[in-house]
């Protein structure tokens, strides 16, 4: 009983812990899963924009984590931002091309060039967190991915969400 007061939240009677610090926290924990190891620190406490810098072993991530009536929009456009501009034609640059992740229960790409996620939970016609991950350190791309994917996860499970956007104008 004692280790779980000095814990702060222990089952569901404990204090409700900031949305910063739940975000970061869990983002500590899925970095730790692939490294064993890691720090974090929280940027911004902001509910509605989510900072934490994670590092551990030789890697360093940034996580935002935006609640917003648009994120879904807000995913969707970077996303065909970044086919558009290094897809065919002259400026042809097949790693800064988003690799589509699917499986995750969320809409996430990937950008090799600039060892970034993408993610929203969010719909077209529901609100939802949009989360940037940027994984940094000399390991190969596959772990960078699989460590990002990690973090985008628990950010998107305990990050607020933004309200439905509302209906369409007419």
């Amino acid at each position: 009983m004692l280790a779980c007061g000095t814990l702060v939240a222990c089952g569901s009677s404990g204090p409700k812990l900031p949305a910063a610090t739940r975000v970061c926290r869990g983002d500590l924990t899925a970095l730790r899963q692939s490294l064993g190891d890691g720090t974090v620190r929280i940027a911004s406490s902001d509910p509605a924009d989510i900072r934490c810098r994670l590092s551990g072993g030789a890697l360093a991530v940034e996580v935002e984590a935006q609640a917003s009536p648009q994120a879904w929009t807000q995913f969707d456009t970077i996303a065909s931002h970044a086919a558009q501009a290094f897809g065919p034609g002259s400026v042809h640059q097949a790693s800064s091309l988003p690799i589509d992740l699917a499986g995750l229960g969320y809409s996430a790409i990937w950008i090799p060039s600039q060892s970034e996620l993408y993610a929203t939970n969010g719909t077209q016609s529901q609100g939802g967190s949009f989360v940037t991950v940027i994984v940094t350190g000399r390991r190969d791309q596959p772990f960078l991915v699989r460590v990002a994917e990690r973090v985008a996860t628990a950010t998107l499970t305990a990050a607020p969400r933004g309200p439905s956007p509302g209906p369409a104008p007419s």
